[in-house]
């Protein structure tokens, strides 16, 4: 017979001697397989995963259940050990106890070396109660551990698990092959993504990590260039349009040529007070749709998805009517325009009307922080682009990312006096003073951020 699957029912035996040999040699033996999973401590530590609100996903493979594992780890690549838990069953009444590995790589070929070998572990036969009653068939729970690995960064990978024991020859024999789906987060997610052991639908969704893998942040660990990348990729690359467009009288948003008719109000259309459709979001992103929104939509998905990599953003907001620079909203690229652009007389105008705006305002603008709101925070804004020669004449355009948020501290300004007047030689005005009109007059100078207003909105549960 050779080697073959021995046992005495179900799929789930593996390789082993065969039966003749059983009875002459009691170091022959046969195993199977009971659960595989990656426990819940280890260096690289295991974080349960989802896939989005409706569907818990697998994080073991059992006799019962042989599906493809998804598992998810977290490390940067300095720390190279990380552990997986396998239980055995032995076969058969012979043999106490047998020397096992499991050799991992990368399934698709992309990575031969994905993680390499296991340390060799012996597997015992657990006796229950009287010694000198044949034992039980049952193992103890044995720990695998990998103590390098080639992964640095965010990545997925489809991993082949090789399970091999060394026989009475002391051959090493191939017990089974398990696949696993395992996602490389480069450190734990910070909220609204909640690392909870128990079904949770804040668990990190794989929805959300493969949607991110297309983003160009495959391979990174800084979560400075993962929040830069986010922003640049939501900015330029998901048809995301700014909520400029307004219905005329007859409800459409479109006149006879095909022409935006009129400004719309900058509706909040992903995100409520303190949620946000995600799951409607990663869809029209699947789908290529086009997706209608405001700051607040923005902000919330910079930090949402960043800090699903480790990032530790917030969305915070800074209020009062102000008058702004000329921008570049996010879907309007090719165009520099005031914000809700008004003409001389008051009267909204289409983003395209260049020509007749003289001025626009932000009622308030939300953007991602990586801090309390300080003036000396560093933010991310993928609504828009705001003009960095904006005090010498000209145009250059730059996305915030990574960039401070005010040269010059609220409640530092005094009335009738400029921004010029209070720079100093060598000082470059940032995010802010790029934005906001220098108006003598504008008011949010006299305003700080409204630091209430510090939020991670968490991810709505159901479609609407």
């Amino acid at each position: 017979m050779g080697k073959g699957i021995v046992g005495a029912s179900g799929k789930m035996f593996f390789p082993g001697p065969n039966l003749a040999a059983r009875k002459t040699d009691p170091s022959q033996y046969s195993l199977k397989i009971i659960k595989m999973n990656c426990g819940n401590t280890t260096i690289r530590p295991f974080i349960p995963l989802r896939k989005n609100y409706t569907k818990t996903v697998s994080s073991e493979w059992t006799e019962r259940k042989p599906n493809i594992v998804i598992w998810g780890f977290t490390g940067d690549g300095k720390t190279s050990k990380f552990r997986i838990y396998a239980q055995f069953e032995f076969a058969n009444e012979n043999g106490n106890q047998v020397r096992v590995q499991v050799e991992a790589f990368d399934a698709l070929g992309l990575n031969a070396d994905t993680l390499g070998k296991s340390n060799e572990v012996i597997v015992s036969r657990e006796r229950v109660g009287n010694t000198n009653l044949p034992p039980k068939n049952t193992t103890n729970t044995a720990i695998f551990t990998f103590s390098s690995t080639n992964i640095n960064g965010f990545s997925a990978h489809t991993i082949a698990f090789v399970w091999k024991y060394k026989d009475a020859n002391n051959e090493w024999v191939r017990i089974k092959t398990l696949l696993g789906n395992v996602y490389f987060i480069p450190h734990a997610p910070n909220p609204p993504w909640i690392i909870n052991k128990d079904d949770h639908n804040q668990n990190p969704w794989t929805d959300a990590l493969d949607m991110v893998l297309g983003w160009g942040v495959r391979g990174m660990s800084d979560t400075v260039q993962i929040a830069t990348q986010i922003t640049k990729y939501i900015n330029s690359s998901i048809n995301f349009k700014y909520d400029i467009i307004k219905p005329d009288k007859n409800g459409d948003i479109y006149n006879r040529k095909g022409e935006f008719v009129g400004e719309g109000g900058g509706r909040t259309l992903l995100c409520e007070y303190d949620d946000l459709a995600c799951t409607d979001f990663i869809k029209k992103v699947k789908d290529k749709q086009e997706i209608i929104g405001n700051c607040t939509d923005c902000a919330t998905l910079v930090s949402t998805f960043s800090n699903l990599l480790g990032s530790d953003l917030y969305q915070i907001r800074f209020v009062a009517h102000f008058y702004c620079n000329k921008i570049k909203s996010i879907g309007f690229d090719n165009i520099w325009q005031y914000p809700f652009p008004q003409d001389k007389d008051g009267t909204y105008l289409s983003v395209n009307n260049t020509k007749a705006a003289v001025k626009g305002a932000f009622s308030y603008h939300e953007i991602a922080f990586d801090g309390e709101g300080l003036h000396t925070d560093k933010i991310y804004d993928a609504c828009l682009k705001v003009n960095k020669n904006v005090l010498k004449g000209g145009f250059e355009e730059v996305l915030p990312t990574d960039m401070q948020f005010a040269l010059i501290k609220d409640h530092e300004y005094e009335a009738n006096r400029f921004l010029k007047d209070y720079l100093q030689p060598g000082d470059e005005i940032q995010y802010r003073e790029m934005l906001l009109l220098d108006d003598a007059k504008n008011n949010l100078r006299y305003n700080e951020i409204q630091r209430i207003f510090k939020l991670r909105r968490y991810l709505r549960r159901q479609q609407k």
